[in-house]
């Protein structure tokens, strides 16, 4: 089993890393491994802001 961790620096509505992040994270679950943290870092923190 791997652990993995994600880091996520781009704006909203800029990029896909969101949504790539979501579904990366879904294969990796699926598959058996293990999501240790997923990290919003400067821009990034814009995406976890609710509408």
């Amino acid at each position: 089993m791997a652990i993995f961790t994600f880091v996520v620096c781009a704006e909203p509505y800029k990029y896909e890393a969101v949504d790539t992040v979501i579904n990366l994270g879904e294969a990796i679950i699926n598959k058996g491994n293990q999501i240790l943290g997923i990290f919003f870092y400067g821009s990034g923190v814009y995406n976890i802001k609710g509408n």
